[in-house]
């Protein structure tokens, strides 16, 4: 018979210490299993994640519109990612990291014209929104 224990991320704690651009570099989160076995104990060891992913949204990243960058260039052998924005618009951008289903996501500025997304192999190098 087989056993599945669904498991749910409830503390996930991000330091600014190490930020890329408006993005933590990395996030702790820590697992709990939502069920528990007879016999069983559960150990939950923090899980460190590093930065991968930037997306910019038109709106808040619940509404699911995503926008495509405008423009593909590259710098020195690093892949960079071009969004010419709006301003007075509220753009949000989302955050996602290796391993884990939890992002990070904040408004940005209304004053916000650009943002870039720097990749270094499957790592974000570095993220400016001005």
């Amino acid at each position: 018979m087989k056993v599945v224990i669904a498991l749910a991320i409830v503390v996930l704690s991000v330091t600014r210490a190490g930020a890329v651009g408006p993005c933590p570099t990395t996030i702790e989160t820590k697992q709990v299993a939502t069920a528990s076995l007879e016999g069983w104990t559960v150990i939950a060891l923090p899980l460190k994640h590093v930065l991968n992913t930037v997306v910019v949204f038109d709106g808040p990243p619940a509404e699911q519109v995503s926008l495509k960058y405008d423009e593909m260039l590259e710098r020195g052998g690093t892949e960079v990612l071009v969004w010419g924005l709006t301003p007075g618009v509220q753009y949000w951008i989302q955050c996602g990291y290796f391993g884990t289903s939890v992002a990070l996501a904040k408004p940005l500025a209304l004053t916000v014209k650009r943002c870039e997304v720097s990749y270094s192999g499957n790592v974000v190098a570095a993220v400016t929104c001005e």
